[in-house]
């Protein structure tokens, strides 16, 4: 397959759609035209079945897109150049009760490969009702292949579905804003890479920054050995239907792969690694609006604001932070903070440093290595083909950097914590003025004179409350003597006693009154005499005289 018109500007090139009534007419043109397609197919891929043929011709969902030279239209007399093709296939607009019905029983309804995929791995049977177009194919002239024309193609293909091309509304004067049922207003583009051109790896890189990696199969392919992965981007024309749905997937995906590196992607070189998560934190949120940003922190699940002192400690202690500061100030070998490693990583990685704080590229690869895909200096060393004494000073200054941020985060809580309001200031002025009028007497002496103090109030309380009168009355004797005695326990007692109920009279004790003491012989014969006269008393003494 030669190019005869040469390999033209690839910013200059068209992309065009494809009739496939025209293409699959039995013209000669046509016929020479499909076989140019499919030779392409062929040469850019490593499976071909008679059944895409047949895809490409019957499937009402699928579509061919061509890249041509700019020059297509003017060469009349022979078939233009196919610089790159494209075939995509229209996806979604499932029922969401078909979805979980078949998502129960665990099984797929064949086609639509991304919504059936996406529902299944993050739960979510709503993505399944969104309509996107799923690049099924993509082949570029072996001749051309590394010089742009792949992402040329994709660029314009996400340009014709976003509606910048032209409109695809079903009238002309219709307002773009009111075709939400359009095709240009779908809330997702997805785009999946199946050939081995070398323009897939840019893919969809060049036409913004609202994508993400939303899946990555971690099983190799049997015949290529490389992981494949599918790559959504949304189109910026929304219709206001969860539109947090992207930075959502896209930040359970980022923790996922970065907890996968150390497994099924040990083996991923460290640059692609690193490029995959500095790809992630790249991504924008989908609305500056806050409603919509609270949204997406909802549906995500997790923070990407800097982490706080409290959070530091669910990861690092005191003794580990101090021993990243040894090693960044070469107290200690690299061995002693290696067990550190994972949990630092995963925080810088996943954006909790603070957006003001970055690693050098080298800094941020071995950091990756090391702590995410626990390779060694070693094997670092050789991925990169650099000294290890140059190694591992970076990965030193690294962890320098690190270390003096962690400690800025520490340093930060605690001065907050010394710089108090006017009301906590107050409350420890008044904690140290109670302070300074402490007793220095003994505890035994402190409880007795305690418990004098109490029960001092006890009994003034009971007798105000029983009295309820000014200190003017209680003072004057002769007033008080007409005072009721009993407090209003005794009185509520005495009424709800069985007497109250038979005799109609209440009886209070007076608990002043002194106890009277019993009487004894002596009192008796005391009262006797008294009771006496006076002659039978003279008797009384006289006979005692003779008895005696």
């Amino acid at each position: 397959m030669k190019l005869n018109g040469g390999a033209p500007a690839p910013s200059e090139c068209e992309l065009y759609h494809v009739d496939r009534d025209a293409l699959f007419s039995y013209h000669k043109l046509s016929e020479a035209f499909l076989q140019k397609l499919m030779g392409l197919y062929t040469s850019a891929h490593y499976k071909n079945t008679p059944n895409d043929l047949q895809m490409l011709s019957d499937a009402p969902a699928h579509s061919v897109f061509c890249l041509l030279s700019p020059s297509a239209e003017q060469d009349g007399d022979s078939l233009p150049d196919i610089l790159a093709v494209v075939q995509v296939a229209l996806e979604g607009r499932i029922s969401r009760k078909a979805v979980e019905a078949q998502l129960a029983r665990g099984h797929r309804s064949a086609g639509d490969l991304i919504p059936w995929t996406i529902s299944q791995q993050f739960g979510d049977s709503n993505f399944a009702q969104l309509s996107g177009a799923r690049i099924v194919r993509i082949a570029v002239h072996p001749s051309v292949q590394g010089m742009g024309y792949g992402s040329r193609a994709i660029e314009l293909l996400y340009r014709f579905y976003n509606g910048e091309m032209f409109s695809l509304s079903s009238s002309p004067n219709d307002n773009d804003d009111d075709d939400s049922k359009d095709e240009s207003s779908d809330d997702k583009d997805d785009e999946t890479n199946e050939s081995d051109s070398d323009d897939d790896s840019d893919s969809g890189k060049k036409s913004g920054k609202k994508r993400g990696i939303l899946n990555e199969k971690q099983t190799k392919n049997e015949l290529t050995g490389e992981h494949s992965s599918i790559l959504v981007k949304a189109l910026p024309k929304r219709t206001g239907f969860d539109d947090a749905w992207l930075p959502a997937f896209v930040s359970d995906s980022q923790r996922r792969i970065t907890s996968l590196l150390a497994g099924p992607f040990r083996d991923t070189d460290v640059k692609l690694a690193v490029a995959i998560l500095e790809d992630f934190g790249s991504i924008n949120t989908v609305s500056e609006n806050t409603e919509a940003n609270l949204a997406i922190a909802k549906r995500a699940g997790n923070s990407v604001e800097k982490m706080t002192a409290a959070e530091l400690q669910c990861f690092l202690t005191p003794h580990d932070m101090k021993r990243l500061e040894l090693y960044g100030r070469n107290l200690c070998d690299h061995h002693l903070v290696t067990d550190l490693l994972p949990s630092v990583a995963r925080l810088y990685f996943t954006g909790r440093f603070g957006a003001d704080f970055s690693l050098s590229s080298l800094q941020g690869a071995l950091l990756c290595g090391v702590g995410l895909q626990n390779k060694t200096i070693d094997t670092l060393t050789g991925e990169f083909g650099l000294p290890a004494n140059q190694v591992l000073a970076m990965f030193n200054k690294g962890v320098r950097k690190i270390s003096k941020a962690l400690q800025s985060v520490v340093e930060e809580a605690e001065s907050k914590r010394s710089v108090l309001g006017d009301d906590a200031r107050l409350e420890a002025e008044q904690k140290a003025l109670k302070m300074k009028n402490v007793s220095r007497q003994t505890l035994e002496e402190d409880a007795r004179e305690g418990a004098t103090v109490a029960m001092a109030k006890l009994t003034g309380e009971t007798r105000a409350a029983a009295n309820k009168l000014p200190p003017d009355i209680l003072k004057d004797a002769d007033i008080m003597k007409y005072a009721v005695k009993g407090t209003e326990e005794d009185w509520s007692r005495a009424l709800d006693s069985k007497e109250m109920s038979a005799t109609n009279t209440v009886q209070i004790a007076n608990k002043n009154a002194k106890p009277k003491r019993k009487l004894n012989a002596e009192d008796i014969q005391k009262e006797i005499e008294a009771s006496m006269p006076k002659k039978e008393k003279t008797k009384t003494n006289k006979s005692k005289k003779t008895r005696r």
